[in-house]
């Protein structure tokens, strides 16, 4: 083995930034700017001017009432121990109008080791199950709580979460992990489970398939809902020609719609976006395979489409209009996952979770850092 000339710190903690705001952390100090010599990065900025902080957006609030030359006062703890210095604003490089303190910064919130997270599992039409570490999660993003589960997951296992417990299926064998419970398949009319694509409240969505009797060599797909508490079949409907394999079924918040999607051999495109009724009766929509990726609904009658790397598209099924959103650059490519409440989406990159309100311009707000995030499951663990 080679000689190592420098010991390697451990990976990161995974950890969940919970509550409400408690501050703005100084990440970092410019160099030659107003604050240099005064704050460090770690210090949480409480007031400005007399104005409380409690959050980014108002400091930078308080901070666009002031010019460049202003004198100020700034509080913040460092170390816990509460002190202040004054400041002199700079001007901004990019905008000379603009005063600046010379600080990169972020909202702090209460940090929670996700290994220390436990208690009761947390309940509600928002909450749903994550894959961290191998671990299910459960998370409310109304609320940013988060509970940890005994349930193990591999994340090549196709797992769904519903109100009732997290599923898996294995060679047409479903598995309820809560209770290790094998559920039995009524292969209604033929229909072999194959795949989970998504959930309904209580219910598995699943991609089916039975033999053609007239061709031996075909396959029909198909779509079924699935009760797994009393192994019955609600419906199983075939796909349309075309549409392609499915590959997600996004329950709407009240459980009322289905956004199916279907993608090509491969998957390289999308080549069917379809809306069905819970009770498995398709609802007649046109040109939604052009509007991009659906990936979630923001409310009970609203589908959010992934149309570019920092577009998106509301799309709303009452009437087939369409409202075009422009996304934050922290969360732009990112894969995102509607809350469901109306208006807030979160993003997922490697190794960590955001949340941002696509009403509003501003932060975005860092939900967990340093994981090893793996499926995020649809909303409803209490639906």
């Amino acid at each position: 083995m080679p000689e190592v000339d420098e010991v390697l710190d451990p990976p990161a903690q995974c950890s969940f930034l919970v509550g409400e705001p408690q501050g703005v952390l100084v990440q970092e100090v410019i160099p030659d700017s107003a604050a240099e010599g005064l704050l460090l990065a770690g210090d949480i900025i409480v007031a400005f001017d007399d104005a409380p902080t409690p959050d980014s957006e108002a400091l930078l609030s308080a901070l666009s009432e002031k010019t460049a030359g202003d004198m100020v006062d700034v509080e913040y703890l460092r170390d816990d121990e509460a002190t202040s210095s004054t400041v002199i604003l700079g001007a901004n490089p990019d905008d000379s109008g603009q005063p600046r303190i010379g600080v990169m910064i972020r909202t702090q919130y209460q940090i929670v080791e996700a290994a220390d997270v436990a208690g009761e599992v947390a309940s509600g039409p928002m909450t749903r199950p994550i894959s961290i570490g191998g671990t299910i999660y459960l998370f409310d993003p109304t609320r940013t709580e988060w509970e940890r589960t005994d349930i193990e997951v591999a994340d090549e296992l196709n797992w769904v979460g519903t109100s009732s417990g997290i599923y898996v299926i294995e060679e047409g064998t479903i598995t309820n992990l809560n209770t290790d419970e094998t559920i039995s398949h009524d292969r209604l009319e033929g229909w072999e489970p194959i795949r989970m694509i998504g959930s309904v409240g209580a219910d598995l969505m699943l991609v089916v398939t039975q033999e053609v009797p007239e061709n031996p060599e075909q396959v029909a797909v198909g779509i079924s809902r699935f009760d797994p508490a009393t192994s019955t079949t609600r419906w199983a409907e075939p796909v349309l020609d075309g549409f392609g394999i499915p590959i997600s079924a996004l329950g709407s918040p009240d459980g009322e719609l289905i956004v199916v999607v279907g993608v090509s051999e491969g998957g390289a495109e999308i080549t069917g976006v379809d809306v069905w009724t819970a009770d498995g009766t398709p609802v007649e929509q046109e040109g939604l395979d052009t509007l991009g990726t659906p990936v979630g609904w923001m409310d009970a009658g609203r589908i959010l489409f992934r149309s570019g790397v920092d577009l998106a598209t509301l799309y709303t099924v009452a009437d087939g209009g369409s409202e075009e959103l422009t996304l934050e650059t922290a969360v732009g490519g990112l894969p995102l996952f509607p809350v469901g409440d109306g208006s807030s989406v979160l993003a997922l990159d490697e190794r960590s979770l955001m949340l941002e309100d696509l009403t509003l311009s501003g932060e975005v707000r860092l939900l967990a850092e340093d994981c090893s995030i793996g499926r995020v499951g649809d909303p409803g663990w209490d639906a």
